[in-house]
């Protein structure tokens, strides 16, 4: 999926296996303006005229994301496609990714969740032969306000009972908002590969965002939000931190219709006025 599009859409992922952190009510206001939509989108990621891809972009009544197609080239044919089962409220049930758009998805995520919505387990099948490669076992703790202070997720890759891979969630709350920091141990052994913090104001709206990608204590990313009078988002701020010392700034703006959609999301690589890429949105809104 493009980068600018991810950006746009918040699409799910079929590879994402671990629970979402937006809450309900921030969910809803994001997604009514695009309740029984259906979208379509261009990406000239060189900003040169040529284009790169082709995206439609499926919502239901609720204004969840329950298609999205990728069109390489673009030439008119569809190349991958994902679909999507949700709750109401936008919480992944079944992704089925249909990686060569033939209409047979070659794989399927299955989230099975608590009476509140709560990831419990991702079950994931290649082939949908009813035969499970891997499953995601998560387990919540909550503190005396019923907010999640942990959510850990340990997968087994072999359903051999044994953990090949832990990722762990911790939530910390003050006075203005929260952070959240992932860390993922992707042998299960100990050893940290990764680490993301980001964080949320009191109204869940993103703030900052880091990664460490060696979880080496050395920050190689870093995102700063910035949002309209009426809180949808208007610019984001990349910094990457590169290995010989410099760093690498790039803003991502955002454009809305008259009626609140996306229209177009524009990147400047080198934080100097001059765009370097472009996704540009149409709607069809019943």
């Amino acid at each position: 999926m493009s980068v600018l599009l991810l950006l746009a859409t918040g699409c799910i992922e079929g590879s994402i296996d671990t629970v979402g952190t937006d809450t309900l009510d921030t969910q809803l206001e994001v997604q009514s303006q695009y309740a029984s939509c259906n979208g379509s989108s261009q990406v000239d990621d060189n900003y040169d005229g040529v284009l790169e891809e082709g995206h439609t972009l499926g919502y239901d009544e609720y204004g969840n994301l329950v298609r999205y197609t990728t069109d390489e080239g673009p030439d008119g044919t569809d190349d991958l496609i994902y679909s999507y089962t949700v709750t109401p409220s936008g919480e992944a049930l079944v992704t089925d990714k249909d990686e060569d758009a033939d209409g047979t998805a070659d794989m399927r995520w299955t989230y099975l969740r608590d009476a509140d919505e709560w990831l419990e387990s991702v079950e994931y099948d290649e082939g949908l032969d009813g035969e499970l490669e891997w499953i995601t076992e998560v387990t919540t703790t909550w503190n005396d306000d019923g907010e999640p202070l942990t959510v850990v997720s340990e997968k087994d890759e072999a359903l051999d009972d044994v953990i090949d891979e832990v990722e762990s969630r911790t939530y910390t709350y003050d006075s203005s908002g929260y952070w959240i920091t992932v860390e993922t141990d992707y042998g299960a052994d100990g050893a940290l590969e990764t680490r993301y913090e980001v964080r949320y104001d009191l109204e869940d709206k993103k703030q900052e965002a880091r990664w460490d990608y060696g979880a080496d204590g050395t920050e190689d990313k870093f995102q700063e939000f910035f949002y309209t009078d009426d809180g949808q988002t208007h610019r984001i701020d990349v910094t990457q931190y590169l290995a010989d010392g410099t760093t690498e700034l790039t803003y991502v703006f955002h454009e809305y219709t008259d009626d609140t959609r996306i229209a177009e999301i524009n990147r400047d690589d080198l934080g100097d006025g001059s765009l370097n890429g472009v996704t540009s949105f149409s709607w069809d809104c019943r």
